[in-house]
């Protein structure tokens, strides 16, 4: 299924609160929900934007569904490395996902980057509703940077994330 209500990884959560929010009506959220997952492809599992460094991060920027932000927050710094195929042999990974090696997303990954201090420094500032990536250490044989996604809440007596994970109850929190 396209959508589902009762399960959701980071991800999905991630682009569900979206649809429905930047869609205005829900009768409009698949329509959202498919063009931040697929741009304006097929809806398939090919071609559905699986890695965020590669297709969802970039696309979404090119669409227009989001702004990089992250450079107004202090000084960055850049992640950027180039996936080939000898990445995608590398990565245990790469069998989770049902596609032929010509399917699989080639190029560039580049990420600015806040370092975990400044982040931080700086929690409070960052305006509510910005999406959070959570960024790994650069690991040469991985084609991913990107471990987890979630959203900043409205402020309350300190800075707040909502998020979910299929990792401990599976549950949605902040």
């Amino acid at each position: 299924p396209l959508v589902r209500y009762d399960a959701f990884d980071c991800l999905t959560f991630l682009e569900e609160v979206l649809a429905l929010a930047l869609g205005g009506d829900p009768a409009n959220a698949a329509d959202v929900r498919n063009a931040l997952r697929y741009g304006g492809g097929p809806i398939d599992y090919v071609h559905r934007r699986h890695f965020m460094e590669l297709q969802w991060i970039p696309g979404n920027i090119a669409d227009g569904w989001l702004v990089d932000t992250t450079t107004q927050y202090g000084e960055t710094f850049e992640l950027n490395r180039t996936v080939d195929e000898a990445t995608w042999r590398a990565w245990r990974g790469r069998a989770n996902f049902a596609m032929t090696d010509d399917e699989l997303p080639r190029g560039v990954m580049r990420l600015d980057v806040l370092p975990l201090d400044t982040a931080l420094a700086i929690a409070d500032e960052i305006r509510p509703g910005s999406i959070i990536l959570t960024v790994r250490e650069d690991r040469s044989w991985m084609p991913i940077w990107v471990s987890h996604v979630s959203f900043v809440l409205p402020r309350a007596e300190e800075p707040r994330m909502r998020h979910t994970t299929k990792m401990g109850t599976g549950k949605s929190r902040d």
